[in-house]
């Protein structure tokens, strides 16, 4: 009997030595797969920092795009404001028998101490004994807001001029829907092509 249990207490102990080996091995390969998730680890990070530094540098680039492309679109602004003024006199004549006193240019006018509007295309006209004043919006792409923002600012200047306000807008490119909406305000619109 007691070499039996003996017997049994032997191969208890053994089979507790191959569960711990079992346990040391799985360990190990727990300990081997934690060195290499921490090396995947180290890895991404890595990755992540060159991403980071490559997102900042095209956000950089993207600014200084932004940036060239604004000053384009100010250069063609200023280009299309600077052929009305050069054109429109001769189809204000034309169209409206208007004659002009002057040149038209851009301006400033004060509407109150040291506050401005600007006025893209300004100047004084004749027609049929009466005097108007031309006041006008110049855009690239004329939308919505801009009409009514310039008619808000023609509102809050009118009031300087005795003569009657003749309002127009210039553009290169618009949609028909705020064709339809300045036409419905009865307004002119003038086109960069017609400038020749």
């Amino acid at each position: 009997e007691l070499a039996e249990a003996q017997q049994k207490l032997a191969e208890a102990q053994q089979r507790t030595e191959q569960r711990l080996e079992e346990l040391a091995e799985a360990q190990q390969r727990t300990e081997q797969r934690l060195e290499e998730l921490t090396e995947a680890q180290k890895k991404t990070e890595k990755g992540l920092q060159e991403l980071s530094k490559e997102v900042k540098t095209l956000t950089e680039e993207h600014k200084k795009t932004r940036e060239q492309l604004g000053g384009l679109a100010h250069t063609f602004g200023y280009y299309l404001e600077n052929e009305a003024h050069k054109y429109l006199p001769k189809i204000l004549q034309e169209r409206y028998s208007f004659t002009l006193e002057g040149d038209l240019r851009r301006t400033f006018i004060e509407i109150s101490s040291n506050v401005y509007e600007e006025i893209d295309i300004f100047g004084f006209a004749r027609k049929d004994n009466e005097r108007y004043v031309i006041l006008g919006e110049c855009k690239t792409q004329l939308k919505k807001r801009d009409i009514d923002r310039f008619l808000e600012r023609v509102e809050r200047i009118k009031r300087f001029f005795t003569e009657k306000p003749f309002v127009i807008f210039v553009t290169h490119q618009v949609t028909v829907s705020v064709i339809k909406y300045v036409d419905s305000l009865g307004f002119p619109v003038f086109y960069s092509y017609e400038f020749r």
